[in-house]
């Protein structure tokens, strides 16, 4: 009798590894997952508010903008380019770091800044932890920032949204648009020049108001993006915050940095957390 409940245990045991090792093949090889079907969705429904614009870019349109600005689309191209209200960024084999005591992992990275009655931005993030998939969503829709984490496709480390996410979503969007005038061309954006080399812009939107300075190089390139107090998640507090650009190059006619970083300046010390220079951008 013993021996036939032994025997029932070990082929219990033996059905469960089996049961296990067959549904991480299933994750691992399986290319369906419904992190990628959520962010699809979330393309679509931001590209249904769209307003289609057929102008093009001229000089004129350039003249509420401060003169470093002017001087940076005209120096790099954006003259007779389509108005756009969606462009679209994105990164391929990236470095990215979870936080200051996290695993540093390679990602692929992709972005979209849409324009229209309201800002949005989506951005998915494509990557492995521990070897198994890991994918993520950051979101601002309507006047709110989300952040999602999914690892084995299905299951859910984090989900959070809040006031001060909101803000910080906003802040990256408004780092970001500097890639075409069309973003910069809202009424709701302000600017206040600093010096020759830089530029304070603030945004509004549902309700909030955030900003940062732009900084410039002599070659009118934009160099960095920077942030005196951006709510972090890892400390529960304000910190110093910066987008860094470099490495400029031509794209269809216009010059577009095909490198960026993200960095925290903490007060213990620097946190770069995202890397690459192998930045596309498509409009």
């Amino acid at each position: 009798m013993k021996k036939i409940k032994i025997c029932g245990v070990k082929m219990i045991l033996l059905i469960g590894i089996i049961g296990t090792v067959a549904l991480l093949a299933y994750i691992l090889i399986f290319p369906y997952s419904p992190v990628v079907g959520e962010y699809h969705q979330l393309q679509t429904e931001a590209e249904r508010k769209l307003t289609p614009k057929n102008d093009k870019i001229t000089v004129s349109d350039l003249q509420r903008l401060p003169n470093l600005f002017q001087e940076y689309y005209i120096a790099n191209g954006y003259i007779g380019q389509p108005f756009i209200n969606h462009f679209e960024i994105s990164a391929s084999q990236a470095y990215f770091k979870l936080g200051s005591d996290k695993p540093e992992i390679s990602i692929n990275y992709y972005v979209d800044d849409y324009l229209g009655s309201t800002v949005e931005r989506l951005a998915f993030i494509d990557g492995r932890l521990f070897l198994m998939p890991f994918q993520g969503i950051d979101s601002y829709i309507d006047g709110q920032g989300g952040m999602k984490g999914i690892v084995a496709k299905h299951i859910q480390l984090f989900n959070e949204r809040s006031d001060a996410m909101s803000e910080a979503a906003l802040l990256t969007y408004l780092s970001e648009i500097f890639i075409h005038p069309a973003f910069l061309l809202q009424e709701t954006i302000a600017f206040k020049e600093l010096d020759d080399y830089s530029v304070q812009v603030s945004i509004r939107d549902s309700g909030q108001t955030v900003s940062g300075v732009y900084y410039f190089n002599n070659a009118k390139q934009i160099t960095s993006f920077s942030v005196e107090e951006r709510y972090c998640d890892e400390t529960k507090s304000y910190e110093s915050w910066e987008a860094i650009f470099d490495n400029y190059q031509l794209s269809n006619g216009v010059s577009l940095p095909k490198m960026m970083q993200a960095v925290w300046h903490f007060k213990t010390g620097d946190l770069l957390y995202f890397d690459s220079d192998d930045i596309v951008v498509n409009w």
